[in-house]
């Protein structure tokens, strides 16, 4: 079964680092956005499920939505590769799960609903070759270009510098959706104005002189 390439979304994260078994959410970011979760699979995913928990328990919309991202696509990765019906059957329930808890909190993720649509797509093709022995594995997830991780503060001073990159396009609407969630007009304003600005300098270095 040859499935569509999907998106593997990593996105702009917190810089909070949490660990299990020995791995941080950093590392196992690393592994799963390069596909080397082969042999540290187990390590991976509860990396992922312990940052998952943390963000809960925080209460930060923005590092709960992004986790929630990310353990989706990782569970999309893993259940792509698994050959037995039962075990990749949950995770891509479980994947479209998490995709639409991601959606509830950001309606207009382009990664989650990448996710819920690959999820379910995923399981329907399989689903017509689970009797299959010569089912072949699904191709892999093709990585997202990773966005490095940059604070609101750090951008600003780089945007200020005239530094303006992917990174900081990113920080600036991650500070955006935090404002939004947390309810606080004068943050949400004061993120609005700088985000268009920032889009407006993006689109006149597009123009060129």
């Amino acid at each position: 079964v040859q499935l569509p390439r999907v998106p593997f979304g990593i996105v702009v994260l917190s810089l909070i680092v949490s660990h299990t078994n020995g791995m941080s959410y950093e590392d196992a970011l690393i592994l799963a956005r390069n596909n080397e979760v082969h042999e540290d699979g187990f390590s991976v995913m509860e990396a992922f499920r312990s940052e998952h928990f943390l963000a809960e328990a925080s209460g930060d919309p923005v590092r709960l939505r992004n986790i929630k991202v990310n353990l989706a696509s990782l569970l999309l990765l893993f259940a792509n590769k698994n050959k037995d019906p039962k075990i990749y059957s949950l995770m891509y329930d479980e994947c479209a799960k998490i995709a639409q808890e991601a959606l509830q909190l950001d309606p207009g993720n382009m990664d989650a609903q990448n996710n819920l649509r690959n999820a379910k797509n995923n399981m329907r093709i399989r689903a017509g070759h689970a009797h299959s022995r010569s089912e072949e594995p699904p191709r892999r997830p093709t990585p997202l270009p990773v966005v490095p991780e940059l604070t609101y503060e750090e951008a600003l001073q780089a945007a200020s510098q005239g530094r303006v990159g992917e990174d900081v396009l990113g920080a600036f609407r991650s500070e955006l959706a935090s404002a939004e969630a947390a309810g606080h007009l004068p943050r949400r304003v004061s993120a609005m104005t700088n985000l268009a600005a920032l889009l407006l300098d993006l689109g006149n270095r597009a123009a060129g002189p």
